[in-house]
């Protein structure tokens, strides 16, 4: 789940040390790096658990629903796909951490790079920086397109039948941490009653249904899948950076994907195992209509509803600071906060518009993994 952006203005310990580091330009730390604050002893943040949690919060979620339906694409043989995706993460993550580091000279303070793009053009230039900006503001657009479609698909299913407008309010929440608790408890309920129903339908459909061991033509579609499932990199620096011992990272990391990796693997292997070649996505579409998978449907609808103003906030700011708005406002924050509104409706409305001319969630959620 891409649940919800988790952000601290907790200062920042000293960077670790890393061995072989390369150091940085000095043109590229002026522009893009911050310093980093050497005293300790003060510093506040948050511990291993508490970021194993936010990082659990931030991944596990939407995904879960289309990875049986990844099994069904690539056969058995995707339990490999989910445990290579796993490790690619983890690897690529602290990897991504390792280089925001880097060692200034013997009379200057150690440096942190502030994220994915200054990382792209310290390695590649200004190049770099568009090009891993570009592929940022696809996931921060996409994820909410993926939302809104499942969000359309879930209510249709439960109030279909009695009307088709939805009002979603996007602009009154302030406390996003509860949202992220939410987020964790969706999560937990979905995947529950899906281990539920395909337990108990596990027998009733033997015979019924095939599974296959191996489908090469379709690992790739498989894969995108499984990759969206994991996204997760662009929020590491931050929950990186949000931590007491920031040098723990790894093993936050290591943790959240043993956790995350076996709900995924729990509810893959499951899902697959019941429904077979008849398996869709969301899986939720395969479960028998009931009290106790409309309760699923609504919550799992609620979470990624809540969760969208989180992702789209994060774009928005990007976006005005690009654009300094303060700037193009002539110093007036009144009309500062006019054109802010504009932009924010303006990406609104270019999100539902393009979820509801793409209403493929199986295949832009493939898309947008891979």
């Amino acid at each position: 789940m891409t649940n919800s952006a988790t952000t601290s203005s907790t200062p920042l310990l000293r960077p670790p040390v890393f061995e072989n580091s390369a150091t940085l330009s000095r043109d590229s730390i002026d522009e893009f790096a911050e310093v980093e604050v050497s005293d300790e002893s003060h510093h506040k943040g948050n511990s291993v658990i508490e970021a194993v949690y936010h990082v659990i919060c931030l991944i596990a979620g939407s995904g879960v629903l289309q990875l049986p339906y990844a099994l069904n694409q690539s056969g058995w043989a995707g339990i490999g796909l989910i445990l290579f995706a796993a490790f690619a993460n983890n690897y690529s993550g602290k990897l991504l951490v390792k280089c925001l580091y880097a060692n200034g000279d013997s009379n200057e303070s150690s440096r942190r790079l502030k994220g994915f793009s200054h990382i792209g053009y310290e390695a590649f230039g200004e190049r770099g920086r568009i090009l891993v900006e570009g592929f940022t503001s696809a996931m921060l657009l996409g994820v909410p397109i993926v939302y809104l479609i499942l969000s359309g698909m879930n209510l249709e299913l439960i109030f279909g039948i009695y009307s088709k407008q939805t009002w979603i309010i996007l602009n009154c929440l302030i406390d996003f941490s509860k949202i992220s608790a939410f987020g964790v408890f969706a999560t937990f309920i979905v995947i529950g009653t899906v281990v539920f129903y395909s337990i108990h339908d596990l027998p009733l459909n033997a015979g019924k249904v095939t599974h296959k061991f191996f489908d090469a033509s379709q690992v790739a579609s498989a894969l995108g899948s499984i990759s969206f499932s994991y996204a997760g990199n662009y929020i590491y620096p931050e929950v990186e950076r949000s931590m007491a011992e920031p040098k723990k990272f790894h093993l936050v990391l290591s943790l959240s994907m043993v956790v995350i990796s076996v709900m995924y693997l729990i509810t893959a292997i499951l899902g697959y195992a019941a429904y077979g070649n008849l398996t869709d996505s969301p899986i939720l579409n395969n479960l028998p209509k009931g009290t106790i998978a409309n309760f699923s449907i609504f919550v799992i609808t609620a979470h990624v509803l809540l969760a969208i103003p989180v992702v789209v906030t994060t774009f928005s700011l990007e976006m005005e600071r690009k654009l300094d708005l303060l700037k193009i406002a002539g110093g007036s924050t009144r009309r500062e906060d006019f054109y802010r509104t504009i932009l924010r409706v303006g990406i609104i409305g270019v999100i539902v518009t393009l979820a509801i001319a793409i209403p493929f969630f199986k295949d832009f959620m493939t898309l947008l993994g891979a």
